[in-house]
């Protein structure tokens, strides 16, 4: 769905939560804004980037989790690329078998209550600004931006570090094939990168039970 947020906003029940000091617990999970999102879109032909890049990941999706506001009412969303921009999706949507198969979230360490008004801030900015999908996950531009990107560039936002990238598109072969078709961006920030750095902490996981969609 394209919903914007400005639409998606009057439905009250996007903002019926269990709220709990500054996040909300959902679907035995406790979510603050500035939290990764790992996920497994249900999409098919969804290993796209876990089959290209090293080294191998579970997921070739990420979202950040920020809390946007209207009339005085908190609106928990995963916000994250799409075709022609950047978007926030409502949190029980993201979650949903429909939406996503498997997903796990992480959450900055040092992450404090100073920097997630900034990060709301950032989320909402992003999704009036951001035109479209950028493949070249080291570009500084904020324009154009990949889904990992969209984490990265609001965590800085915040006020914290920039997220190092480490993965790559590694294979010889590969980078010769991908060359041909004009594409040599082989330093490749992966969802990956957020679970390998050790600034962040494994918090929860939510699973769809689509095992056997994953598997094949």
């Amino acid at each position: 769905s394209a919903w914007p947020f400005e639409k998606w906003q009057k439905i009250k029940a996007f903002s019926e939560y269990h709220f709990e000091g500054d996040g909300v617990r959902y679907r035995g999970v406790f979510f603050r804004p500035g939290d990764i999102i790992l996920s497994n879109a249900n999409l098919d032909g969804n290993g796209l980037y876990t089959a290209l890049a090293d080294p191998r990941s579970f997921c070739s999706h990420s979202a950040v989790v920020a809390f946007l506001t209207a009339d005085n009412r908190y609106f928990p969303a995963l916000i994250e690329t799409f075709e022609k921009g950047v978007r926030a999706v409502p949190l029980n949507v993201f979650l949903g078998p429909r939406f996503s198969s498997y997903n796990e979230i992480y959450r900055y360490k040092s992450l404090g209550a100073d920097n997630l008004e900034r990060l709301n801030q950032a989320a909402l900015d992003a999704i009036r600004n951001v035109k479209g999908y950028n493949f070249d996950t080291e570009d500084p531009d904020r324009g154009y931006m990949s889904c990992s990107s969209v984490g990265r560039f609001l965590l800085q936002d915040a006020g914290l570090g920039k997220i190092e990238t480490k993965s790559q598109i590694g294979h010889p072969q590969i980078q010769k094939n991908l060359g041909e078709l004009g594409y040599t961006f082989f330093r490749f920030f992966a969802p990956v990168d957020y679970l390998l750095d050790q600034k962040f902490a494994f918090v929860g996981w939510v699973d769809n039970n689509q095992f056997d969609k994953l598997l094949a």
